[in-house]
């Protein structure tokens, strides 16, 4: 299912502790001045939305679970010690040329730890590139079982669920640009998908 909302409205509407894995590359901070998310002159409202999102995530994700987040060049480690501030633990975290792959979970002895995707299977060269599916699907073998439910709250045009699908996972998206929602939804091949709200647990 993919959602046409904003993350930060959508996410309390699921069940806590429900998720095994999140693959996301929220938008990168480029301080352009805009309204949207990313568009921010100063890091410091970038950054607190980024702690809302991870304070929401930190609900949804199951004790065991994985989070694999893709980071722009500005501001990656800020955001990361941020993020671990509220209570996610950081696995590992590598620069990537243009970007920073991070991956966290939520107890600081989960029962596995992923090994981080081999370098150069992430395409994030620009602000709204979607992610590259051999990184996907890395994150979600590594991070997941067949009937898993993965996440991605900033899901583009869809390439998560995509791979996801293809995984024998099931798949939540999230996606607060309709042009973005509407050819997620058709590039997974979803006839009819809610809109936000929905009700807890579907």
């Amino acid at each position: 299912m993919i959602i046409h909302g904003d993350c930060l409205d959508v996410l309390p509407t699921l069940d806590a502790d429900s998720v095994a894995c999140v693959v996301t590359s929220p938008p990168f901070w480029t301080a352009h001045g805009g309204d949207e998310w990313g568009g921010e002159p100063h890091a410091d409202p970038y950054l607190t939305r980024f702690v809302r999102l991870g304070v929401a995530l930190h609900r949804v994700v199951h004790p065991t679970g994985h989070w694999w987040l893709v980071l722009g060049p500005q501001i990656p480690w800020q955001t990361l010690h941020a993020v671990a501030d509220i209570g996610w633990c950081v696995s590992s975290a590598s620069a990537w040329d243009t970007c920073v792959v991070a991956h966290l979970h939520r107890t600081p002895s989960p029962p596995h730890l992923a090994s981080p995707p081999p370098y150069g299977t992430v395409c994030t060269d620009q602000p709204y590139a979607p992610l590259a599916r051999p990184f996907v699907r890395h994150c979600v073998e590594a991070s997941s079982l067949v009937g898993d439910l993965i996440l991605d709250p900033c899901c583009g045009t869809g390439t998560v669920g995509i791979v996801t699908g293809e995984l024998k996972r099931r798949f939540r998206g999230i996606e607060v640009d309709g042009e973005a929602c509407t050819l997620a939804r058709a590039r997974n091949g979803l006839q009819m998908s809610q809109k936000h709200p929905m009700k807890p647990g579907l």
